[in-house]
């Protein structure tokens, strides 16, 4: 089969291996997209400390139909499913799964992604072991729902689980600082559960159009052109935003954030910063004296991931205008592309 093979930092390649063995208590998955995530193009560029051993399929935003299905698997999948596979799976006997928290389980294997501890997507065929259909983030699709577009749902699930803290209503407004695909996430979702205005600020005059077309915020900011501060003081009558997501990773942008929220807001560091860079400078009495609440976030939970094909099935939730199909033969133009900021999120078809 034609996979995506990641040799080391920088060194990727599409070439030929041979399928993989249907797991006896898994199903062997036949790849129909899958999503090219920002955490992929940086493990591919810059390699990871978490990968033991390379070579690595990376990939972890995908769906297709099952190919073949383990003669001990006891769950309800038949050949020709469409299915939802997600990335990670816990082990669902430690404190934190029992407490609910599954995305912070010490034992959480990733598929696709992380230290990749089963290969993932960007192949034709993916081994979906067992773990993953008992534990995991695996969900038959409906015949209607749109192979490419549902593969969204696992990027989706991050920023429904970022959300799950925090309190708004249609009063409300919220800043989201990154034109990037989950920057558009955010504003859908928000929009879905009832926030009064959305507000998208970035730098970058092209991702902020595409974002506007996608999910049609409220307000969009180009920073170098305005005032983000004086744009949300206008907005909200000089009190600051309920809630401000950093969606880049980008150190001064999580400084800045602080200066955006109102007393008793919520800030939310939705992406990680690089080993090298990632101290900020945080004035503690801001914090104290605001009454302001910090959120950190981590991938998902289970139950978002089934909410999320929920929502893409029942047309809840439009994603469809953030989609760019590639294929995979044409892989190095597809990284470019999802690295241009030309498009919102390329989805690879093998």
């Amino acid at each position: 089969m034609k996979a995506v093979l990641l040799a080391g930092p920088n060194e990727v390649r599409v070439g030929e291996i041979a399928v993989p063995k249907c797991p006896s208590d898994g199903f062997l998955l036949k790849v129909s997209a899958c999503g090219l995530c920002g955490s992929d193009i940086r493990t591919i560029r810059n390699g990871s400390g978490k990968i033991k051993q390379y070579p690595v399929i990376m990939g972890h935003e995908i769906t297709g139909v099952v190919e073949d299905v383990g003669n001990t698997l006891h769950a309800d999948y038949k050949v020709g499913d469409k299915v939802a596979v997600g990335s990670t799976a816990s082990c669902g006997e430690c404190y934190f799964c029992k407490k609910g928290q599954e995305n912070l389980c010490p034992d959480l294997k990733c598929l696709g992604n992380g230290p990749v501890d089963f290969p993932g997507g960007l192949a034709e065929y993916v081994a979906v072991p067992r773990l993953f259909i008992e534990k995991g983030p695996v969900k038959k699709l409906s015949d209607n729902v749109d192979i490419d577009v549902a593969a969204l749902a696992e990027p989706l699930t991050t920023v429904m689980n970022s959300h799950d803290n925090i309190t708004f209503d249609s009063n409300d407004t919220a800043v989201i600082i990154g034109a990037g695909p989950i920057g558009a996430l955010h504003i859908a979702n928000l929009k879905l559960n009832g926030i009064g205005t959305t507000i998208i600020a970035d730098v970058f005059e092209e991702r902020l159009e595409l974002v506007a077309a996608a999910v049609s915020p409220n307000i969009v900011v180009n920073v170098t052109k305005e005032n983000l501060v004086d744009v949300i003081k206008k907005v909200t009558n000089g009190r600051g935003a309920d809630i401000v997501i950093v969606a880049c990773s980008v150190k001064a942008v999580q400084e800045q954030a602080f200066s955006y929220v109102r007393k008793g807001g919520h800030v939310v560091f939705f992406g990680g910063l690089p080993d090298k860079n990632r101290m900020i400078q945080l004035d503690s009495n801001i914090l104290h004296y605001s009454q302001l609440t910090l959120h950190g976030t981590y991938i998902s939970r289970p139950h978002h991931f089934f909410k999320a094909i929920e929502l893409i099935t029942q047309n809840k939730i439009d994603l469809s205008k953030l989609v760019t199909k590639m294929k995979m033969d044409d892989f190095d133009q597809a990284m470019a592309l999802a690295e241009s900021g030309k498009v919102l999120k390329v989805v690879i078809n093998p």
